[in-house]
């Protein structure tokens, strides 16, 4: 039930957005950080190019989920997405060296 949520009835029909605000946001932890990037980055640069820059760099920083992979030569580079935390979406994404 939305009770559960941090917010009043009241303050469900005035602000949906919110929700977003309780309990860290959306991504509350690095754990979701890092499952969000590997949702959005494995279909695109592959799953093995992806898991394979495992242990990532995972930080946050203003409201901000950065998670980079670390640089291994049989992929070309490393991956780097930002994500916010309030939210979800994703404010940056690349590849590169």
């Amino acid at each position: 039930m939305f009770s559960t949520l941090c917010l009043s009835s009241a303050s469900l029909t005035q602000n949906v957005p919110k929700i977003f605000e309780c309990n860290g946001g959306v991504v509350a932890d690095k754990e979701t950080a890092i499952r969000i990037a590997e949702a959005i980055l494995s279909p695109v640069y592959g799953e093995k190019a992806i898991r394979g820059q495992r242990p990532y760099q995972v930080t946050l920083k203003d409201g901000k989920w950065t998670v980079d992979g670390t640089e291994a030569p049989n992929f070309g580079g490393r991956f780097h997405i930002v994500i916010l935390q309030s939210d979800g979406r994703v404010l940056e994404i690349g590849y590169g060296g």
